[in-house]
């Protein structure tokens, strides 16, 4: 009898042992990965190097033995594309979505264990590389995560060249499968199908577009079509080349550069069209109304305001100054040397872009185009009483020398 019972001690510790193993089998949680939660389980394929968690509600077991409590486990997918859970071995994860595997897995674990319940999801995610080449600012290969999209991939070379077309990016999958990317269309409109996720051994190439348009003025210039930025004048303003779009107006045209500047006058928005015979073609597209479609070799121009802002009046050095955001009119006074002996301060007007003129103490910080006057004082004292008196004493002595 003692001997039984010293067994039976024996194999409570040994099962107590086991339950706190297998209460305890999770290895270290992967690196989390940034907007993993954002990813579309029905669209994202695992591969080797992905790392998913299985949560088991009334414990696996470990050994002989049943644990109790919740299991946790992180089970990363083998090359083979399978993943191993104790006591199960091999549930094949690799190629499938995460849809998919974690129902599979999860299907898996119900049959083979009476009592548990389990669920499955992505922990971390793989990283592969790929190669991209043609027309982006470094060729090569880069390292991804199997999270990214086409336009992360893009943007790990450095971006797209001048030049480049973004309307029909090339993919090649590793099994020489190949496709065009509408790339402009998600830049333009956020479509995702042209932004897709990509997988290991896929190949990206740019090309060079076939037709360009050219944009020029009082634009902000984003990506990587900005061929020089001019910031003394709107003359020369932001000059850039696109991609034509067959189908897009100038107005799209003008939110696919960047948007109009705050110093645009968009009512005077015009493209130069050239002519078969030679010549250009002057065709207005004023905003927001500006429905016109864009042409191969268009150039659009949008005319501005000087990026400057005026002084004028009395003041030490009249003239225009470069026009710097978040200043007020006392600032622009400063810098034209400040207000002379006879100005009058507290008649100091604006007048703004708009053609509104407001009090300079209540203007806030100006625009770019506004104009700043100082106005001079009636009376300065006895300067201005000995020149009315002069004045006055003339006319009497060339009176009197008349009579």
């Amino acid at each position: 009898m003692l001997l039984l019972a010293l067994i039976a001690l024996d194999t409570a510790d040994l099962t107590s042992s086991y339950e706190a193993a297998a209460y305890s089998l999770p290895q270290q949680a992967p690196v989390p990965v940034p907007a993993i939660e954002q990813i579309d389980p029905s669209e994202y394929v695992l591969g080797p190097g992905d790392v998913l968690w299985l949560c088991a509600e009334g414990g696996l077991p470990s050994g002989f033995f049943p644990s109790a409590g919740t299991s946790v486990l992180y089970l990363t997918v083998a090359p083979d594309g399978e993943v191993i859970i104790p006591l199960m071995g091999g549930v094949p994860a690799g190629g499938l979505t995460l849809d998919q595997a974690t129902l599979e897995i999860c299907s898996r674990v119900h049959s083979r264990f009476r009592g548990v319940t389990a669920s499955a999801g992505l922990a971390g995610v793989r990283n592969f590389r790929v190669a991209v080449t043609g027309e982006v600012v470094t060729p090569g290969i880069v390292t991804v995560h199997g999270t990214d999209h086409l336009w992360d991939v893009i943007a790990a070379a450095c971006g797209s060249a001048p030049g480049a077309s973004l309307s029909s990016v090339l993919v090649i999958s590793s099994g020489g499968d190949s496709s065009r990317i509408d790339l402009a269309g998600f830049l333009a409109s956020g479509d995702p199908a042209g932004n897709p996720m990509l997988a290991p051994g896929d190949r990206v190439f740019l090309d060079r577009a076939s037709d360009f348009v050219e944009v020029q003025g009082a634009l902000f210039l984003k990506g990587p079509f900005s061929l020089q930025h001019d910031t003394d004048g709107w003359s020369e303003g932001a000059r850039g080349v696109l991609e034509f779009l067959r189908g897009e107006t100038a107005g799209e045209c003008i939110l696919r550069a960047g948007g109009l500047t705050p110093w645009a006058m968009a009512d005077s928005i015009y493209i130069e069209r050239p002519l078969a015979g030679g010549g250009v073609e002057i065709v207005r597209a004023p905003w927001p109304s500006s429905d016109v479609p864009m042409e191969p070799g268009d150039r659009l121009i949008c005319p501005g305001s000087p990026a400057s802002v005026s002084v004028t009046g009395f003041v030490h050095a009249p003239g225009p100054y470069p026009w710097v955001a978040g200043r007020d009119a006392l600032y622009y006074i400063g810098q034209a040397g400040g207000f002379e002996q006879e100005a009058r301060q507290s008649g100091t007007k604006v007048a703004l872009p708009s053609g509104e003129e407001v009090d300079a103490r209540d203007a806030g910080p100006l625009p770019a185009g506004a104009v700043i006057s100082v106005p001079r004082k009636l009376l300065m004292w006895w300067q201005d009483y000995l020149t009315i008196a002069t004045g006055v004493a003339s006319v009497v002595i060339a009176w009197k020398s008349v009579f």
